[in-house]
């Protein structure tokens, strides 16, 4: 759980001067091995009419896409995707190169596809971004182009919330705060200095 918890508390001080609401994590968390949660799919495509995502795609730490996929030329063979799946970069794990894609595509390049199966997907898109999952994967082979290591992740041991609603629920907690931090970094800098000069006085 402290996974969770360190990944939560760090969004929080990164939106200081936003105000977010979070519900107390109450559910009872296990131990679970990472291979029983998911699948990691590898099925290959180059269909042309389906949007393809590369490590150039996705904004680095952020899980979002920094160009309209429409605009690309396709072609190019990958693992195909469906809506819901994660993607994680397994080439030099630390660009953390991560996306939870609401659209069927093709995963172009070095990709884990993983796909749910003993717990909820957006969970699944949450825990890959703790500190925990992250440490595993940069103990990486190779030295010039080092990968993360799928038989060490695959047997790894993560505390997962047991119940599936809670496990939405935190998911959905992140995915706000989230929201809040973007909007806060986007805030000119004279509006952030005349809130925080506000609240000094209330």
């Amino acid at each position: 759980m402290s996974g969770f918890f360190e990944q939560t508390k760090s969004k929080v001080s990164l939106s200081e001067g936003t105000h977010a609401t979070m519900r107390p994590l109450v559910s009872t968390w296990e131990q679970r091995k990472f291979s029983d949660l998911t699948d990691r799919v590898s099925i290959q495509s180059s269909d042309s009419d389906l949007p393809q995502v590369e490590y150039e795609d996705i904004v680095s730490g952020e899980g979002t896409l920094n160009k309209d996929l429409r605009d690309k030329e396709g072609g190019k063979t990958g693992i195909k995707f469906y809506a819901g799946d994660v993607l994680y970069g397994k080439l030099r794990p630390y660009l953390m190169n991560w996306l939870y894609p609401q659209f069927n595509g093709v995963a172009v390049g070095d990709f884990w596809v993983l796909r749910a199966t003993k717990c909820d997907s957006s969970f699944l898109y949450r825990l890959i971004q703790t500190n925990n999952f992250q440490r595993l994967a940069n103990v990486s082979s190779g030295s010039k182009m080092p990968r993360a290591d799928w038989n060490l992740i695959s047997q790894s041991f993560f505390a997962v919330a047991a119940d599936h609603a809670e496990q939405k629920a935190i998911a959905k907690s992140l995915a706000e705060l989230d929201s809040l931090i973007t909007l806060h970094q986007r805030e000119p800098t004279h509006m952030m200095k005349e809130g925080k000069n506000a609240n000094r006085y209330q």
